[in-house]
Formats: C-alpha cells, structure tokens, sequence
C-alpha cells in the first residue's frame, strides 16, 4: 500500500523508485527478465576483510555462496553456473503461473538460496517473504503497465484522425 501511495503521489519519479526503476527497463518490447537480480551472472560481488569474494552482501559468510577470493580465482564460473540454474524463473514452481514472472525474474533469490533451505526456518516467515515479494513485484509492475498503456491511450487519441467529427475519442 506504501509503495502504491507513494507512486500515486508522484514524491518521487518511477525512474528513481526502488523496485519501479528496476521494472522500467523490464518493460520494453521484446525484454525478458530470467532471473530477478545480476548477481548469478557475478554482477554483485561483495569482498570480505579476509578477500573473499561473495555472491551478494546478503549471502557473506556462507561458504556455499563463495565465488572466490583476491587471493586466486577471483570468479568461481562453476559456482555461478549453478546459481543460473537453480535460479532461472522458468525452474521456479512459485512463479510458473505467475503473468509477471518475465518483469520481475522471480525477485531477490537470497530467500530461495539461504532462508528455503534452513530447516529451522519458520513456515511463517517463508510465507510472509513469498507475500511481500510478490505483492512488491505485482503493484509496482501493475501500476506501470496501466500507466504504460494509459500513456498509449493518450497517443493514439491524439494521432486519430477526426474525419471531420469534433467529438473526442472515449
């Protein structure tokens, strides 16, 4: 609801609005956004004091989600190209009906790589992530497309010719 009423308000252009200005460049002809973040492809590497090179500032200290090290192989591709497979939006049964799983990729995956697998995670906190990533993506990706097409609406009507008729288009 914040994030509604604060898009509604126009405080702040979509363009400078965490998630939204994300969205918008998903929302283009032809995009397909497979994964919800860069940091499978190793777009988001963070580099502890010791000069570990990690996945993602959420995923440090985890030793599956080492990528590397300053000291040798700064880029694990092995690692990352299991992060692409287990994160891929098709591969997520969460998201296979979902209209907006190409706009969204699935969202942040550190939920699905370090809070799913804890056995000792609380079904309820699982769920309330589930919730609140999805509610995210679908209203901020729903009120985009509306304006995306009201914008077009505005277009067409203005490019219609008249015919001599001075009333305007619905």
């Amino acid at each position: 609801a914040g994030l509604e009423a604060i898009y509604k308000a126009r405080l702040v252009p979509p363009n400078q609005m965490f998630p939204l200005n994300e969205y918008l460049t998903h929302i283009q002809p032809g995009a397909l956004t497979a994964m919800g973040c860069g940091m499978p492809m190793g777009n988001t590497p963070v580099v502890n004091t010791d000069g570990e090179v990690y996945a993602c500032i959420w995923l440090m200290g985890q030793p599956q989600f080492k990528i590397g090290d300053l000291k040798g192989r700064f880029l694990r591709e092995e690692v990352l190209a299991g992060f692409i497979e287990m994160l891929h939006v098709d591969k997520l049964d969460k998201c296979r009906d979902c209209q907006y799983r190409y706009l969204c990729g699935g969202g942040c995956p550190v939920r699905r790589m370090s809070v799913e697998p804890n056995k000792q995670a609380d079904p309820r906190v699982l769920d309330y992530y589930d919730r609140m990533t999805c509610r995210q993506a679908e209203t901020g990706i729903g009120m985009l497309l509306w304006d995306k097409a009201n914008e077009r609406l505005k277009i067409e009507k203005t490019d219609q010719p008249q015919f001599g008729c001075t009333a305007p288009l619905p």
